[in-house]
């Protein structure tokens, strides 16, 4: 079961279906994913230019709540796994690699975590952070809900006209997650809490 496991991991597959198949749990895969990554001996010479990092929940078994995972965004394949994301760890794991091979990163692809932005500045001295795409708009939509709930709050209920607001807010949400030039002034339906015809552009205006 073991080598099957490894086998299926060497595969583009994921650890929820590499478990589903084999009909085990999915704490089952990562244990033996990390026991391959405590095995794992890198080369200290080496560090991929373009260095994609993020972290996924851990086992309970594991050292830290969340564990690290690094990719080579030049080779488009897996880098290396790290039981613990902490930036202690981290840094005890990168400072292990030669000068040379840590200057050699030039791109570090993140998420907007402020911890890995301190490992960057003392570890790879001459990367540049990028920020994933997926993150920043991530956190532009956490944003313009957190805006519209704190207009709808503000909203006396008891008052019709504003009572009207609160629920075209409350309804038409998704609207004000889209791009504005994506949304369609050539379909028209009947708009709810508008009493006319209207299209996407008319609901936002």
């Amino acid at each position: 079961l073991r080598r099957e496991i490894i086998l299926r991991l060497t595969r583009i597959q994921t650890i929820k279906d590499i478990a589903h198949d084999l009909f085990i749990s999915e704490a089952s895969v990562q244990r033996v994913l990390l026991d391959l990554a405590d095995q794992y001996k890198p080369n200290l010479n080496y560090l991929p230019e373009t260095l994609c990092i993020d972290e996924f929940k851990s086992m309970r078994s594991a050292e830290g709540k969340m564990s690290f995972i690094a990719v080579d965004g030049d080779r488009s394949c897996l880098f290396e796994l790290l039981e613990d994301r902490r930036l202690r760890s981290l840094f005890k794991h990168y400072q292990q690699f030669t000068r040379a091979a840590r200057c050699r990163v030039k791109y570090l692809v993140m998420d907007m975590n402020a911890a890995y932005d301190q490992l960057v500045k003392t570890v790879f001295p001459c990367a540049q952070i990028i920020y994933d795409r997926f993150h920043i708009a991530k956190h532009l939509n956490d944003t313009m809900n957190h805006v519209r709930i704190r207009v709808f709050n503000h909203l006396r209920k008891d008052d019709s006209a504003e009572l009207k607001q609160a629920r075209r807010l409350k309804r038409y949400w998704r609207l004000f997650l889209q791009d504005r030039e994506n949304l369609s002034t050539k379909v028209y339906y009947e708009g709810r809490y508008f009493n006319r015809v209207v299209n996407s552009i008319m609901i936002l205006d």
